[in-house]
This record gives C-alpha cells, sequence and structure tokens, in this order.
C-alpha cells in the first residue's frame, strides 16, 4: 500500500507532484562537430578531450581559429551542461567549466536541455542513478537513442534545486574528507620512510645495501626474523572439517580482510591449504594484488588462506606491527618489483620472499616505531570511516 502523497510509476514510487520524463522529452542529444586528425596539434591552447582523456588531461589540441569557427556554427555545450562519455566506461560525467575547450564527436555528448524545466546541478545527481545501457560487443557504445529512451523523475524546479543543493553539500564534505584522506596518506608515507632509515633519537649513522640505517641497526633476510608458510593443511584433513577461507581477493585497499568465506574442507578451493594465527601477516604474491596485505586481529581455529598469500608469522624478538609496517614501505616493494617472474600474472615465490631484506632496530625500537605508524593508521581509518558514512547518507 502507497502512502499518502506518493504515486507507482514505471521507475519507482515517486511524490504525486513529480512527472516521469524521458530524456528526449527535455532536449536534444548534441555533440561537437568531428575534428579530423590532421586538424589536431600536440601542442597549443584549446585542449581537445578525446574519449581517452576524458575527465584527464588533454594529450591533442586545435587552433583557436578552429574552435571559435566550430563553437559558433555547430552544437557545442554551454557552460554547466553535464557532458557523457558515450563510449569505452560508458556513463563518466564531466560539467563543462566554460573554459575554451573542444570534445571529440559521438564518443562525448551532452543533452541540450533547458533550465526552465531540468536543472543541470538535479540532472547531474540523477544521471548517477542510472543503469547504462550499452550496445555492441567489443566496444562499449551508448547510442543517441538509448540515451534518448532513458526514463528520469522530474520535481517541480524548487524541489529539484533544494535536492541538488542537498547532494551537493554532501559531495563537499565527501571531498574534504578526502583532501584529508589524502594528506594524511602522504604523511604517513613520508613518517614511514624517515623511521626506517633514521629510527628514533638516533645521531650515528652506518651506510647499508638498503641505504643509512642508524650504527645500532641490521640489515636482514625476511627468514631471519619470520617463520613463512609456518603451517598448511595437509590432503589427509578431515573432509568435514569446516574452514574459515580467505581468498586472494578478500583484502581491501586499506589492509582489511573484507570477508571470509565458509567451506567444508571436501569442497573448499584447491588453493585453502595454508593455516592462519592471530598476528599473522598475509602478503599477496601474485598479480594484480601484489600490495594485498594485513594483520590477522582474531585468534580461530579454522582460519585459512589462499596459496596466493605468503603467511609471515613473527619469531622471537620480531614484533609483528613492524613487519607488517615494512611490507607497506617503497623499500619492501622495490625489492618485489626486481623478483616478478612472468608476463601475463606476474608473481613473486615464497623462496623470494624469504630473501627480501629489511633494516632491522632492537625490539624495543620496533616497538616504539610500529606504534607511531600504528597511531597514524588509525587516524586514518577514522577519515576513511567518516567518509564512508558520508558517502552511504549521500546514497
Amino acid at each position: 500500500m502507497l502512502a499518502d502523497g506518493y504515486k507507482d510509476t514505471e521507475i519507482g514510487v515517486i511524490p504525486i507532484e513529480w512527472e516521469v520524463s524521458e530524456l528526449r522529452d527535455i532536449g536534444k542529444v548534441s555533440m561537437c562537430k568531428r575534428i579530423m586528425k590532421n586538424e589536431t596539434t600536440d601542442y597549443g591552447k584549446i585542449p581537445f578531450y578525446k574519449i581517452g582523456t576524458f575527465g584527464k588531461e588533454a594529450d591533442a589540441y586545435i587552433s583557436e581559429e578552429v574552435y571559435e569557427e566550430y563553437k559558433n556554427k555547430y552544437s557545442f555545450p554551454k557552460q554547466g551542461d553535464i557532458l557523457i562519455s558515450a563510449s569505452g566506461t560508458i556513463g563518466r560525467l564531466v560539467v563543462y567549466n566554460g573554459e575554451p575547450a573542444y570534445f571529440q564527436d559521438s564518443n562525448i555528448v551532452w543533452i541540450d536541455n533547458q533550465e526552465d524545466k531540468l536543472l543541470n546541478s538535479f540532472l547531474f545527481y540523477v544521471y548517477k542513478t542510472v543503469k547504462w545501457h550499452t550496445d555492441g560487443n567489443t566496444i562499449a557504445r551508448l547510442y543517441n537513442e538509448n540515451l534518448r529512451r532513458i526514463k528520469i523523475p522530474l520535481p517541480p524546479l524548487k524541489e529539484q534545486e533544494k535536492i541538488a543543493d542537498i547532494l551537493s553539500t554532501a559531495d563537499g564534505k565527501i571531498d574534504a574528507i578526502a583532501t584529508q584522506i589524502e594528506k594524511a596518506e602522504t604523511l604517513k608515507k613520508g613518517l614511514l620512510q624517515k623511521l626506517l632509515s633514521e629510527g628514533i633519537g638516533h645521531s650515528e649513522f652506518k651506510d647499508s645495501e638498503l641505504g643509512k640505517i642508524p650504527v645500532s641497526w641490521e640489515v636482514v633476510k625476511l627468514s631471519q626474523v619470520v617463520s613463512i608458510n609456518p603451517n598448511s593443511l595437509m590432503n589427509s584433513t578431515n573432509p568435514d572439517f569446516e574452514i574459515e577461507y580467505i581468498d586472494i581477493a578478500s583484502i581491501v585497499e586499506t589492509g582489511t580482510i573484507s570477508e571470509t568465506n565458509l567451506y567444508k574442507f571436501s569442497d573448499a578451493p584447491s588453493r585453502a591449504r595454508r593455516i592462519v594465527n592471530k598476528n599473522d601477516i598475509l602478503l599477496s604474491t601474485v598479480r594484480p594484488y601484489l600490495k594485498s596485505f594485513s594483520i590477522v586481529k582474531e585468534n580461530k581455529d579454522n582460519l585459512i588462506c589462499s596459496t596466493g598469500y605468503a603467511v609471515l608469522r613473527a619469531k622471537e624478538q620480531t614484533y609483528y606491527e613492524y613487519i607488517y609496517q615494512f611490507v607497506l614501505a617503497d623499500v619492501f616493494m622495490g625489492q618485489v618489483d626486481t623478483m616478478l617472474v612472468g608476463s601475463n600474472y606476474p608473481a613473486i615465490n615464497s623462496n623470494d620472499v624469504k630473501n627480501i631484506k629489511l633494516p632491522f632496530p632492537p625490539l624495543k625500537e620496533q616497538k616504539q616505531i610500529a606504534d607511531i605508524l600504528s597511531t597514524a593508521d588509525e587516524k586514518l581509518e577514522v577519515l576513511r570511516t567518516k567518509k564512508e558514512k558520508y558517502e552511504t547518507l549521500k546514497k
């Protein structure tokens, strides 16, 4: 049963005073006149955006004469019009800011709407909800008729403005937090590099194969300070044993394990082998997940990970959090890049992992360094959680 003041339509339940409209009723699909290759240059004043550079930095330019002629004679976006990618990744949006620029015909289009019926500020957010339907096989293509047939909700103008203002405010908060995250990540990266080369409170340093380090530190191989893949399930494991499986795509960018799956051992993927304990570090060894790292936070008897991970378990006099911070550093990834083998899916193996070298302070200083870096990670996590809440609220 519908609530008072609402009606059911082909696009869902909307307020009674709203309409449903196809984009063809709002304005015509428009595009710039075709620019030929011989009309472009590698340098110039007027950027020419092709589908590959749409929303990025232009790599081609046209003359001011061509720009002025084509802009005045043929279709050209008004300031505020919303440009849409019609090939490649369909539905990418760029709001035209009015600055001199030109756009590739048919691959970049817009609806030439009149704002006395549909505000661009509202249409921008409507586009965000569209499920873009495409035709074609090897090259995705949004044809004009696909665009014309799209049905949208159409509130009165004043309500369009209010909705757009609310969503724009949410976007502003999200963007501000994203900027804070970017600054915090840059600060953390600099702090990480500094602490792994200078430590805390040192005045005397020595040269090493990894660069300058405090005289009290060593350079060691990873296998000297952690056990690598210390335990694995065997083929003789009880087939009814239920495992909680971390697959190769389970770790997200923030270093958390996004999800696990429950299996009986007999039904589990063949790669489900490595036993994981609390405080173990999971290190992906295959592309495209080579930068997937996580510390296991829970103590479970049945936690098993894919053999696409190396499991690192800290030995005596080694602090697991210090090892985790090390694998996030450039000094680690630089060594990984030199060890990759294979062309389609480059990878490293466990023997490679054993030979990775790291700067190694005494245990007390390992903890001090890890605590500083973990505090930075916690601040980042607070910001990411805050951003996620605003994104959920906006949605």
